[in-house]
């Protein structure tokens, strides 16, 4: 029996709100109890890890990002196909929505080094990945270690005035790393003060990466601590005293940060603004960063508090697809991988609407709320971006568009859009209606 239009409306939300888009046939299969089927995929072991020899390790990835040649471009564009494999392959792809929600959290762009080029794969991989249904505090903390941030927000050259190397050089700090991560990764502005950046600042001193000059084939870019250049003393941060000590400084404010109550709001709001709606509202942010607060941080717990928000469930689905979420749902409506051509296709598209891969304009990351995607050259670039990809994708699958929107929405799809689909005319033409329709840009 064919999902009732309650089913077809529930799933159809599940998909587009919670996940990256049907799959064909997915409506039938999860539509007798989409919330289950998402909590499934969140109880699934390994769900978010991408399992591929091929693609580097930590060591690998550093190498090839202190390498002087051409190579790590190479890498990221492997990483760039592997993460895409890695979203079409989950029946609704909430995590996949958790890793795209957390890598932006923690954005960077690739363009910044070469080192960048070659680690920010693995960075998502090894560090967003594998804490994405875990703990907070511990992806914060494998976040600022990574060399790819370090490098990234320049605390690689950041000595301390009163060190040993800072007293011989008359060298400073940098805030920059101190300050975007109190300001976007934990508690926000208007939650710190000038003092704690210049504190933290100064237990990041010495938070460096292995230079060429100075590496071997074992540790070339690496993430490296540099007792010379960490600033002594004891550091009074948002009202604590901090002893004097070496890494463990750091470690300690992180602490704190992670578990400062405006952490969990800011969470809660960002997460309630990525899968519900633009200007959450009281009821839902609460439930969420209560969640974060109980748990110690614990991010399952803390997507798990998002399901339950009966708004989750009952708000229209008014926020529009981002471009690259918009690209991805619809190599998954029509079963296909990317192939080598048609990454650099993808690649272009991406860059046209404004939010190219891994290549953020700053480390705020890109904006979720829809305005920021509805300019009308925006609406025109992204008509002829899903025309781009039927048309690319179409070549070498076939499809009945009017046969294909029924496996999507089923009974959720407007009598307008379907006629429209079915009158297409051609293969082309049907699925460029459908991509474009109300039904598939919205979540």
């Amino acid at each position: 029996m064919a999902p009732s239009k309650l089913q077809a409306q529930q799933a159809t939300l599940a998909f587009q709100r919670f996940g990256l888009g049907a799959r064909r046939g997915g409506l039938a299969r999860i539509a007798n109890d989409p919330a289950a089927a998402l909590v499934a995929e969140l109880d699934s072991p390994d769900v978010a890890l991408i399992k591929d020899a091929s693609l580097p390790t930590y060591a690998q990835a550093c190498l090839e990002g202190a390498s002087p040649t051409p190579r790590p471009e190479n890498v990221r564009l492997r990483e760039y196909k592997a993460r895409i494999a890695k979203h079409l392959q989950p029946e609704i792809g909430f995590v996949e929505r958790l890793t795209i929600f957390w890598a932006n959290h923690f954005a960077m762009s690739f363009r910044k080094a070469p080192l960048l080029r070659g680690t920010i794969g693995q960075f998502e991989r090894d560090v967003i990945r594998r804490n994405a249904l875990g703990s907070f505090p511990q992806m914060l903390h494998d976040a600022m270690r990574h060399p790819a941030m370090i490098r990234y927000l320049d605390n690689d050259e950041s000595i301390g005035e009163e060190s040993t190397l800072g007293l011989k050089r008359r060298v400073s700090y940098t805030e920059n790393l101190a300050r975007e991560l109190m300001e976007l990764h934990t508690v926000g502005s208007g939650n710190f003060t000038e003092d704690d950046v210049k504190a933290l600042a100064k237990m990041l001193t010495g938070w460096s990466i292995v230079r060429a000059s100075e590496a071997t084939p074992a540790s070339a870019g690496q993430f490296m601590f540099r007792p010379d250049w960490h600033q002594p003393g004891p550091q009074r941060f948002f009202g604590e005293t901090i002893p004097e000590g070496g890494m463990e400084q750091a470690d300690r404010a992180f602490a704190i940060l992670a578990a400062h109550p405006a952490t969990a709001r800011r969470v809660a709001t960002k997460l309630a603004r990525h899968f519900v709606a633009d200007q959450p509202t009281e009821e839902m942010i609460a439930p969420i960063a209560q969640a974060f607060i109980d748990s110690g941080g614990d991010l399952k717990r803390t997507a798990e508090a998002l399901l339950t928000l009966d708004a989750a469930w009952s708000v229209p689905m008014a926020k529009i697809r981002t471009p690259y979420e918009m690209l991805v749902a619809q190599f998954r409506a029509l079963g296909s991988a990317l192939l080598d051509e048609e990454s650099g296709v993808m690649d272009r598209i991406l860059t046209t609407l404004n939010q190219p891969t891994w290549d953020t304009p700053s480390p705020e990351g890109f904006a979720d709320e829809t305005p920021n995607w509805l300019s009308p050259n925006a609406m025109a670039f992204r008509l002829d971006a899903v025309q781009q990809i039927a048309k690319v994708i179409g070549r070498r699958v076939f499809v009945n568009p009017a046969t294909l929107s029924r496996d999507l929405f089923g009974a959720a799809l407007s009598t307008q859009t379907r006629e429209r689909v079915a009158a297409g005319g051609s293969q082309l033409a049907g699925l460029t209606i459908l991509f474009a329709s109300p039904e598939f840009q919205r979540r």
